[in-house]
């Protein structure tokens, strides 16, 4: 079992960095690497903005850490060859106004609390919208 994956693998490999194709595929892949880096860097700066700047270094760090682990993610575990992921600006919106309204109900907290509950609420809806999607695309109900 372990040898049929290992081929597999080796031949993924050898269709995958092909001369004629190793090109046009690292220029695409940096000018989205760029790309997602700004959008990132705007993101987080969204979303630490306001009450939150002392902390827009951990938002700006955290934009970019799931920014890359999302789009290493699409990229190795897509079933459609060229499709780009990246972060969107809507959901950020969103995390935006939680965090103000923690930021502003956690006044009275010492900063490393307020961090750690921001950071934590975060991540609680990130893994909550993923179970979600997760959950419809598993029930077919991807057209609702």
């Amino acid at each position: 079992m372990v040898e049929v994956a290992g081929r597999r693998l080796v031949h993924w490999f050898q269709d995958e960095f092909q001369s004629k194709r190793l090109l046009p595929d690292l220029t695409s892949g940096v000018l989205v690497g760029v790309t997602e880096v700004m959008v990132a860097l705007s993101l987080g700066s969204l979303i630490f903005s306001g009450e939150l700047a002392p902390y827009l270094p951990y938002g700006i760090g955290m934009a970019l850490v799931t920014s890359v682990v999302m789009l290493i993610g699409i990229s190795l575990a897509g079933r459609v060859p060229g499709v780009i992921g990246s972060a969107q600006d809507s959901p950020a919106v969103i995390l935006a106004v939680i965090a103000a309204g923690l930021a502003s109900a956690l006044v009275a907290t010492g900063a490393a609390e307020r961090l750690a509950t921001i950071l934590v609420a975060i991540a609680a809806t990130t893994v909550l919208t993923g179970a979600f999607c997760l959950a419809l695309g598993h029930s077919k109900l991807g057209k609702l």
